[in-house]
């Protein structure tokens, strides 16, 4: 029912007394509205609105707006929660939405943005949104047809360094379109594009003045062809040929500044796949209660990928992991992957580890892989080989997983990054 709820009254150290007088509106059956004016003895006044829909399962949204007018402090009112201080207004965003559309079109955005990071730290009472040096909001448009996916996104993510400066990173907008592989007639090979448009946001900001800025525009587009062998259940083979072409506005001068002067890049990559030869043997074991049977896979894997010249390689403005491509360089990247599958009802794999490690016959490829995560800094010791990566993942049940990653440098025989993560569902 629409009406007043009930009011609220707390105290605390910084707000001082606190009084809080909501009212709901009931919209519909699909959404409604809260609206709140909120008085402190200290803060000042606030205004808050909040907004949530369902339309469907696949079509909700929420969205909350606070106002807060702050009051002066002055030094004989300060005293150790609130220091003297002017009068201020700040107000902060919070939302997300997932909308289905019309025409094979869906909807998405998310909103955590704030004004004023010393007010969002000082009045907070979210441990999470206390503590956070970070805001952001963003929102994409994606269409799928057959074979073809378009996807429009715009977003912006603001890192505080201090109070009053900040990294800006995002992209506004960021247009990828993408034709999934499709068999050409009735041959063994199969042709797939990607093309991308983006306005890549970078900048630094000191007192809401631009002191620094480094984005720019490109154009990306890349079609590939693929031959996959798969006679043979024991050894496949998948080998492919991309050519890729991009173009930046502004690139670096002979002195590594960046300037308004465009380039452009074109390579072509060559690469193979081959997968085996795979071993494997399954223990039977009925009445075992977890499962029936388990099989052990053994899957060695072997991937050759050859990069043709880049010769304008240093004069490329260098911001997202694309712009990194070392040219002129052969990559030999070997793996063994270790899978124990269980079968019950359905058979699954449970359990799994990988160790893999690339060789580069470029020195400057290794620093700039972006598959290892502890890539190597200018002052390390230049190698021809990347990390060695180890990979395990667990997943004794579909609701229960967890995965360890490592990397060894081989140059200092040293365990360099170590992460882990899990769900339960």
């Amino acid at each position: 029912s629409t009406g007043f709820l009930m009011p609220i009254y707390g105290s605390g150290t910084i707000k001082g007394q606190a009084v809080s007088v909501p009212f709901f509106w009931a919209i519909g059956r699909s959404h409604d509205a809260t609206f709140s004016y909120d008085w402190f003895s200290k803060a000042g006044r606030a205004y808050t609105g909040e907004y949530r829909y369902v339309l469907s399962p696949g079509s909700s949204g929420n969205a909350s707006f606070n106002l807060l007018n702050e009051s002066e402090v002055t030094l004989e009112d300060a005293d150790d929660t609130q220091a003297p201080r002017p009068a201020s207004r700040s107000y902060t965003v919070h939302g997300s939405l997932v909308q289905a559309l019309h025409g094979g079109w869906r909807a998405q955005a998310n909103a955590n943005y704030f004004t004023s990071l010393e007010t969002q730290q000082r009045h907070q009472q979210d441990v999470f949104q206390a503590t956070t040096r970070q805001r952001n909001f963003d929102g994409a448009l994606t269409g799928n047809w057959s074979e073809f996916v378009v996807s429009a996104r715009a977003e912006r993510r603001d890192y505080f360094d201090s109070e009053n400066r900040l990294t800006r990173t995002g992209s506004l907008p960021r247009i990828t379109v993408s034709r999934g592989e499709r068999p050409i007639g009735g041959l063994p090979l199969y042709f797939g594009a990607n093309g991308e448009y983006v306005n890549i946001v970078r900048s630094t900001v000191d007192d809401d003045v631009e002191q620094s800025n480094r984005g720019l525009t490109r154009l990306d587009f890349s079609p590939t062809l693929r031959v996959p062998f798969t006679k043979w259940p024991f050894l496949t083979i998948n080998s492919s040929i991309g050519w890729r072409g991009t173009y930046w506005t502004e690139s670096l001068d002979e002195e590594e500044q960046q300037i308004e002067s465009s380039i452009g890049r074109r390579y072509f990559d060559f690469q193979s796949r081959i997968t085996g030869p795979v071993f494997n043997r399954i223990f039977n074991t009925p009445g075992g209660g977890f499962a029936e049977k388990y099989k052990h896979v053994v899957e060695p894997t072997l991937t050759i990928q050859r990069t043709s010249a880049i010769d304008n390689f240093d004069r490329i403005v260098q911001l997202e992991s694309g712009d990194f491509v070392v040219g002129n360089v052969t990559r030999y990247t070997y793996a063994l992957a270790n899978r124990l599958y269980a079968k019950k009802e359905v058979s699954r794999e449970i359990a799994r580890v990988t160790v893999s490690q690339t060789y580069y016959t470029d020195q400057r490829a290794a620093q700039f892989d972006s598959d290892y995560l502890s890539n190597y800094s200018d002052e390390a010791e230049p190698t021809n080989f990347s990390a060695v990566a180890l990979t395990a993942r667990i997943s004794p049940t579909d609701r229960i997983n967890g995965e360890f990653r490592t990397e060894w440098d081989p140059t200092v025989h040293t365990l360099k990054t170590l992460s882990a993560s899990g769900s339960i569902r």
